[in-house]
């Protein structure tokens, strides 16, 4: 009889299968179970990013991410007065980095360091007004060639008929 000896210490036919198919039949069982929880765990993760926003936009927290949450971080509004005491901050660093520059024992030192810094200042403060322009750019090329090449095609858009 096939499987007489089952549970008495025979074969049963799960002892003999090798650590590889154990090992595949796993990540098939892993896989299912993803595939059924994770709508669930989509639409949950959803509700609460729903949940933060409306909170957020009604006035009542300080975030609108819970991952901003987790972080410990917080939005806040800048006032102009704010905003102007944070740049005079940053100018006087800078002015101080570079009377540092000044001060080296070298004036090929002093030249160096002191425009490595004015540059280094300069892309800081256009960085993101560079980064729009560069987009800007490169969609102004592709457009201009992507019609020349429209216009170049054999074969291209046939001419309408006279009417």
């Amino acid at each position: 009889i096939a499987g007489a000896g089952a549970g008495r210490g025979g074969d049963s036919g799960l002892a003999s299968s090798s650590p590889a198919s154990t090992s595949v039949l796993a990540r098939r069982l892993a896989a299912a179970a993803f595939v059924r929880a994770y709508p669930y765990a989509h639409a949950g993760w959803e509700g609460v990013v729903f949940f933060y926003w409306l909170r957020f936009l009604l006035g009542g927290g300080d975030v609108h991410d819970p991952v901003l949450r987790a972080l410990r971080l917080c939005i806040t509004r800048t006032s102009p007065a704010e905003m102007a005491e944070t740049q005079a901050l940053l100018d006087a660093v800078r002015r101080s980095a570079l009377a540092t520059a000044a001060v080296a024992p070298s004036a090929a030192q002093r030249v160096l360091v002191g425009a490595g810094l004015r540059a280094r200042h300069f892309a800081v403060d256009y960085a993101q007004s560079g980064l729009m322009m560069a987009v800007v750019g490169f969609k102004l090329v592709e457009w201009w060639y992507g019609a020349a090449e429209e216009r170049l095609a054999p074969g291209g858009p046939a001419a309408l008929p006279v009417p």
